[in-house]
């Protein structure tokens, strides 16, 4: 039987073994890590994008005063052209409306882009959750894949060793509140609920109670998370 200082460690010496499992964690993982570099990017630029809008807005504004300003001089030189019996100049509107056009299609495509960006923002965010759930459950799906045979020891041991018994157990309700593996039903792990029958009430039997401060559960929590962060991460074995 293995002791609980072997339950701690796990084989990071020895490659993980490539499965549907493992391909499935690297492949959310990847999505997550892609979406959070999408989102810190996005994060990054959203104050320019403000920015670019209020000074296509500004811009805006200039160029229609030029048009009043347009429209006063092509008036004033009218005037001159008529009191010195010269021909008129140019008008300078044209120019002065088209310069309102442009700055108005600059303001479009910077509340377009602002929009845009906005939008995709709030669709990252909103799904984070999701995807940091994909990630935990492709983790869990490896884990509980990969140790069986250290789970069944596991029980054994917290059924044969009372002084371990309560760190033990709470490393084995670790387990089951994550779903690693099942206390009932047709998957269920053959033991689970035998060990709930050595004792008296639900209150004395640790592991059914919340997994609670476990040096065993602190590592393999510890085990889930790097899974969470590496598909290629090892899990905890019996040696």
């Amino acid at each position: 039987m293995g002791t609980l200082a072997q339950l701690h460690r796990s084989d990071a010496t020895a490659a993980p073994p490539q499965s549907p499992a493992r391909a499935a964690l690297a492949e959310a993982i990847a999505a997550r890590d892609a979406a959070n570099v999408r989102l810190s990017g996005l994060h990054g630029v959203a104050d320019r994008a403000t920015r670019n809008v209020r000074t296509a807005q500004e811009a805006l504004d200039v160029a229609q005063g030029g048009v009043d300003a347009a429209r006063a001089a092509d008036g004033r030189a009218a005037t001159n052209a008529l009191l010195a019996g010269t021909a008129t100049p140019p008008a300078s509107l044209p120019a002065a409306r088209a310069a309102v056009t442009a700055a108005e299609d600059a303001l479009a495509a910077a509340i377009t882009a602002r929009d845009a960006l906005q939008a995709e923002t709030a669709e990252l965010e909103g799904h984070a959750f999701y995807r940091d759930a994909k990630v935990h459950t492709a983790a869990i799906a490896v884990m509980r894949a990969e140790m069986e045979a250290t789970t069944r020891a596991l029980i054994a041991e917290i059924g044969a060793n009372d002084a371990r018994r309560a760190d033990l157990g709470k490393a084995l309700a670790l387990l089951v509140s994550h779903g690693i593996i099942k206390a009932q039903g047709p998957d269920a792990m053959p033991g689970v609920l035998e060990l709930q029958c050595r004792f008296d009430s639900m209150r004395t039997f640790p592991f059914f109670d919340r997994p609670g401060a476990s040096q065993t559960a602190a590592a393999w929590e510890a085990a889930i998370a790097a899974l969470e962060a590496d598909a290629a991460a090892p899990v905890p074995v019996l040696k």
